[in-house]
């Protein structure tokens, strides 16, 4: 594997794999991957409310709420093993049924106080004050 900082950047030249689709050298199909909640979707309000459920129904106290909040971004399971371990598949039964009916969560539209969109940075034909007989 290059970890050359100009090998990194520079893009290999594609060849069609076993399944017809693009493939990098190395025989790997090329990607993206995304990182989506608190990132792309501010997904932490849901989290919130399905955790308060989870809290209610199982009874559970502010300690638990603690553990929770401070191992985010671990798998859902490995979280209710440090909130509960005597009752965490329970509790990851519980969230997943209530995350499933708590809807989307809302994509995050931008920093109000950034610089304009690259969109609005694009060149349009310059706008003429006065018609040409008028010169």
């Amino acid at each position: 594997m290059a970890t050359e900082p100009e090998s990194l950047l520079r893009s290999p030249t594609p060849s069609a794999g076993p399944n017809g689709r693009a493939t990098a050298l190395n025989g790997h199909t090329r990607g993206l991957v995304f990182d989506f909640d608190g990132t792309l979707v501010d997904s932490y309000p849901l989290i919130e409310e399905a955790f308060a459920h989870v809290m209610r129904t199982h009874r559970l106290d502010e300690a638990a709420r603690a553990l929770f909040r401070q191992s985010r971004g671990l798998p859902l399971p490995e979280q209710m093993k440090l909130v509960a371990p005597e009752m965490w598949e329970d509790l990851v039964a519980t969230y997943r049924s209530i995350d499933a009916t708590l809807g989307h969560a809302r994509v995050f539209r931008g920093i109000p106080y950034a610089e304009s969109t690259a969109g609005e940075k694009r060149w349009t034909a310059p706008v003429p004050k006065a018609a040409r007989s008028d010169i």
